[in-house]
């Protein structure tokens, strides 16, 4: 039995329904039972609690053998990792895997990488055996700049010339998969990036090609993006630090390439062109609708 926390978030929802697919009933431990319900995953136990509830984890942990950990950011991310941690021991859960950022450490300026980082290292003491998923930047966050792709025809981003090597959020669901229902991967951490690094101008391309109109790559201002974060209802310190791993990732540190994704899957990484057609109809729905 798997347990899976963050289960209604873009990749939490993706492993759900790929393990449902499976045939594989699994349990999911969420705040939002509406938003739970509302996904219709078949095989799927919903177990309603908080990360701040030990006694509700402790129960939601009964009969599970592994588990899936991933929250929402939050200033008490260690605190609330760190509650799975301790009731997966308790429960002696035989597997966590956790996703955790692309370079995550303990002296990342960044304070999401530092965090993910602190609770890699608590799962590492605490002898449960693990395996660690270190995501870049996914394809995914291209969405959220969906009204500015398709009605302007602008792709606003702080990153210069440099190139990323971003992943499809599909692809991490289907390592996590993989690795919940596989064996060999104790031990082991795994960046997880697309299969080439490539500039924002090649991403304005592959939108072009599918959005109805041309879109142009701008470099915009660290301090503009953050404005608009902050506008669109991110709380300010999540958007400080978005903007530091934008800094960082604009010094050409984020087009490092692996091949995990084809190691732990079989499967190459999806591209940016296949991205941009699956996700079509959210590019172009602003077009139409303005």
């Amino acid at each position: 039995m798997i347990l899976l926390t963050g289960a209604t978030g873009t990749i939490g929802s993706e492993l759900a329904r790929l393990l449902s697919k499976r045939e594989n009933t699994f349990r999911a431990y969420v705040r939002n039972l509406k938003k739970a319900r509302e996904l219709n995953i078949p095989h799927m136990d919903i177990f309603e609690g908080d990360l701040r509830d030990t006694k509700a984890l402790d129960r939601a942990m009964l009969g599970i053998s592994r588990v899936f950990l991933l929250s929402s950011p939050d200033p008490l991310q260690v605190e609330l990792q760190g509650n799975v941690v301790r009731a997966a021991k308790k429960a002696h859960v035989s597997l966590i895997v956790k996703q955790s950022a692309f370079g995550a450490g303990a002296d990342s300026p960044v304070a999401l990488a530092r965090w993910h980082w602190i609770t890699e290292e608590d799962i590492k003491k605490s002898g449960v055996p693990y395996t660690i998923l270190r995501p870049m930047m996914f394809m995914q966050n291209l969405l959220m700049l969906a009204h500015d792709i398709g009605v302007e025809g602008l792709l606003r981003v702080p990153m210069g010339s440099a190139k990323s090597s971003l992943i499809d959020a599909r692809d991490i669901a289907k390592c996590a998969v993989k690795i919940l229902t596989g064996e060999g991967h104790t031990g082991k951490t795994y960046e997880l990036t697309g299969p080439e690094a490539i500039s924002y101008d090649r991403i304005a391309e592959a939108l072009s090609e599918v959005s109805g109109r041309r879109v142009t790559y701008v470099n915009t201002p660290l301090d503009e993006v953050n404005v608009e974060m902050i506008r669109n209802g991110l709380p300010k310190w999540l958007a400080d630090d978005i903007c530091k791993l934008y800094e960082i990732f604009a010094t050409g540190k984020a087009d490092r390439v692996t091949t995990s994704v084809r190691d732990i899957t079989g499967e190459v990484a999806t591209d940016i062109r296949k991205f941009a057609r699956d996700y079509s109809v959210v590019f172009t729905k602003e077009v139409i609708h303005h």
